[in-house]
């Protein structure tokens, strides 16, 4: 094989290229690496749809890695990021045929870069191309490597594998890649859970070694989600008392988890293994009695109670540890920990001392509080920081390189638009301007299409434009957004960047947020008589000309599903809104489409228009509303709560509805956001206990907004300051009459007994007065009394 003979290959296709280099000897490959590195290096410059070098882009995508694996270097392999071929027949045909001493170094590389080349690594090792690996991407890649007939099948078929299954108890993963990510997304007869549980009773697996490992892997503390496989395929194993009894140092290990879910997990299996030796027990429980989980810790408190019966001896050191969950948030464990410590210690007023001062109002012994009016709201928050222009070629450059490493924030990529289009004449020349054109075109490979709203991939689409004069045709949007709106934004931008068309943007915020003072943009277009046509119509939405309001309702859709041998209902939130045609070009109307993209794209289209927050706002209710139990893991979707923290703008309806939605959602950003939102809006007067108990009505009794949400939620905002406190219990005072839900009433009764406030409400007390059994009927009666 000469060089020429792999220039010709490479432009027909993967199967010529094969056939060049097969048969050929190691020196003449080595003479032909520079043409698949110029190749390669040409396709890695070119988007889909373009020719790389004259040839199409899919032909060269094909061949040109095979040309590459089959001449060049590990290091220049590795350099140009050259993992082979969606084929991996052919990649596995040219790593055969070439047999390089690297063979073993690659694989563990690709296996980092790509888990899903598994199948082809492993093929490699049976045909004794490599040898055994022992890095953790192979694993990782493992767990994924064994579906085409699932993972039971794959075993048995290939037994050397059933040695390195240890492995996987060992190492956490990541991302899709990990025992529980595989499981979660796979039927229960093709998952790892099932073929191990099969294989354990086959007698192929040791099952004490199964209990064994997947113990020993949730004393590891991996990451919540992907720690939850292990205790799941622990009990799929379904252990007897006396595997338990025979485990139980490790239960108890397994207290001091910083995972809740496994603290949980242990707590059960030593319920489930009692008798419990007290001596031991009392040595590991401290941790769980002060879970922030308050089942955790009454499960907790309740395996204590079992010991001291069993060993009444015991009371004493029993009452030193319960002593602990004095301290917990819970005023429920508070009570039960004080009524053990007042039934167990042998000098309860000595244990108590110093600790009775941090008990919930309602368990403190002694006098009520009086009844305080709270203070007035704060005023309004000053307005948003000031946005100030780049002022120089240099500064522009800076910043537009951390825009790209950043993806933001929306107020820098601003300015880099409006720097881009102020600097249109005045492009830096190719040594200054050579670290933004080397990563523009490093993040622009990732995608085929510019302009439709991706901020790294329009962005690195502009600096091109600018600096190599190399201008991206306009798409074709089936179903335009805000986010072909942005990119058509900033294609208007990069066409003047292009001609060398100098001047600045209208629409450049003048504060934070997206804000544009309407007096600026007066004295701008005095200025500037012919702005772009998106440039002026995104400025008339910054300073709040074009805004509008079509009419919109809530509609909930229920439809039954049988489970089980039982019928239920799933709900599905719809937000119905009547508005024109819709066009790329029109953001008064594109206002109103859900959002697409990740966290930097929608946090840049916040700032499309943020004066007029009801579209946005009506868009993130619809959206967390129907993920509230986190089935998709959208973590976009916080872009919605975090502009109720902005005290410029009324909080409508929508606001209010979006903030209730939040305050029941499980993603502990979301609700984090919601307790911000609602603390903020209380301060600076946008929200009353009428407002937010409206809101809360509204959407009470929708089947996936759990009340014990809204009470831990609640709960956090209302202990921020007095006046939140007063708005918080005004709220439940009203919100009782519609849900009586025990977590809300201890919430209630709580607040009532530091705030020295009953529940007036006569709706709320009518409901209340019905409620004679049980947890709720108790502190029903607290709450009338």
């Amino acid at each position: 094989m000469t060089p020429e003979d792999l220039e010709r290959a490479i432009p027909v296709g993967p199967g010529a290229c094969v056939g060049a280099l097969r048969g050929a000897g190691e020196a003449e490959r080595r003479k032909a690496a520079p043409v698949a590195l110029r190749w390669h290096k040409a396709l890695r410059k070119a988007s889909w749809g373009q020719s790389v070098l004259g040839a199409p882009f899919e032909t060269v995508g094909s061949s040109a890695p095979l040309a590459l694996l089959g001449t060049g270097s590990l290091s220049e392999i590795r350099q140009e990021r050259c993992t082979g071929t969606q084929d991996q027949e052919l990649t596995l045909r040219v790593l055969r045929d070439r047999r390089p001493d690297w063979l073993a170094d690659w694989a563990e590389w690709v296996l980092e870069r790509v888990p899903l080349w598994w199948p082809l690594i492993r093929r490699m090792q049976r045909e004794g191309l490599i040898g055994r690996l022992s890095g953790e991407a192979y694993y990782l890649g493992m767990i994924t490597g064994l579906r085409p007939r699932g993972v039971l099948e794959m075993l048995r078929e290939d037994r050397e594998l059933l040695g390195e299954v240890w492995k996987l108890f060992e190492v956490e993963g990541s991302g899709e890649h990990s025992l529980a990510a595989f499981d979660k997304y796979h039927h229960a007869d093709s998952s790892w859970s099932h073929a191990l549980v099969e294989l354990s009773r086959d007698g192929t697996f040791s099952r004490d070694r199964l209990l064994d490992a997947s113990l020993e892997a949730l004393g590891r503390d991996f990451e919540q989600f992907r720690a939850g496989w292990f205790s799941r395929f622990h009990e799929a194993l379904e252990p007897t008392a006396e595997e338990r009894q025979a485990r139980l140092e490790a239960y108890l290990g397994l207290l001091g988890s910083r995972i809740r879910p496994t603290v949980s997990f242990a707590l059960k299996a030593l319920k489930d293994a009692e008798p419990l030796p007290a001596d031991r027990l009392l040595g590991a429980v401290g941790p769980a009695l002060t879970s922030r989980d308050k089942g955790t810790a009454v499960s907790a408190l309740r395996l204590v109670e079992g010991a001291v019966r069993r060993e009444p001896e015991r009371h004493a050191d029993a009452a030193a540890v319960v002593a602990e969950g004095l301290g917990h948030a819970s005023p429920e464990v508070q009570k039960k920990a004080l009524e053990l410590v007042r039934k167990w210690a042998l000098d309860p007023d000595a244990l108590l001392q110093g600790r009775l001062d941090g008990l919930a109002a309602s368990v403190r012994p002694g006098p009520r509080p009086v009844a305080a009016e709270p203070a007035p709201p704060a005023p309004a928050a000053a307005e948003a920081p000031p946005v100030t222009p780049i002022g120089s070629v240099e500064e522009l450059l800076d910043v537009y390189l951390g825009v790209l490493e950043n993806a933001g924030p929306p107020e820098d990529i601003e300015r880099v638009l409006d720097g881009v289009s102020r600097f249109a004449d005045q492009p830096p020349d190719s040594r200054r301007a050579g670290p933004l054109v080397k990563r523009a075109r490093q993040k622009i490979f990732v995608s085929a299409q510019a302009w439709t709203g991706g901020v790294v991939h329009d962005l690195s689409a502009l600096a091109l434009a600018w600096q190599e004069r190399q201008l991206e045709p306009l798409p074709e949007w089936k179903q335009p957004d805000l986010s072909a709106f942005l990119g058509l934004r900033v294609a208007e931008v990069a066409a003047h960047a292009y001609r060398r068309e100098a001047a600045p943007l209208l629409a450049l915020p003048t504060r934070s947020g997206g804000w544009l003072d309407a007096g600026e943009l007066e004295r701008r277009l005095a200025s500037h008589p012919e702005p772009g046509r998106l440039d002026k119509l995104q400025a008339s939405l910054r300073a709040g000309l074009e805004a509008t309001s079509p009419s919109w309702s809530l509609r909930v859709e229920s439809r039954p599903y049988l489970y089980r041998g039982r019928t239920h209902y799933h709900q599905t939130i719809h937000v119905d809104v009547e508005f024109g045609e819709l066009s790329a070009d029109k953001p008064r109307t594109l206002l109103w489409v859900q959002p697409t993209g990740g966290l930097p794209e929608r946090r840049w289209q916040a700032t499309v228009c943020p004066g007029h927050r009801e579209p946005w706002w009506v868009t993130g209710l619809f959206t967390i509303a129907n993920n509230l139990d986190w089935h998709t893991a959208d973590w976009a979707a916080r872009v919605y709560l975090e502009t109720l923290l902005d005290p410029q703008v009324p909080l409508d309806r929508a606001g209010r509805l979006l903030l209730a939605f939040g305050l029941a959602a499980k993603e502990p950003a979301q609700a984090g956001l919601s307790v911000d939102g609602l603390a903020r809006a209380v301060t600076d007067g946008r929200l009353d206990a009428d407002g937010l108990a409206a809101a809360l009505i509204e959407v009470n009794g929708m089947w996936n907004v759990k009340a014990g949400r809204w009470a831990r939620t609640l709960g956090t905002a209302a202990r921020i300051s007095p006046v939140h406190g007063h708005v918080v219990h005004a709220t439940l005072a009203r919100l009782l009459a519609h849900n009586q839900d025990a977590a809300l009433l201890e919430l209630a009764v709580e607040l009532g007994a530091e705030l020295a406030l009953g529940i007036e409400d006569p709706g709320a007390r009518e409901r209340l007065a019905g409620l004679k059994r049980g947890k709720a009927g108790k502190l029903a009666g607290q709450l009338l009394a």
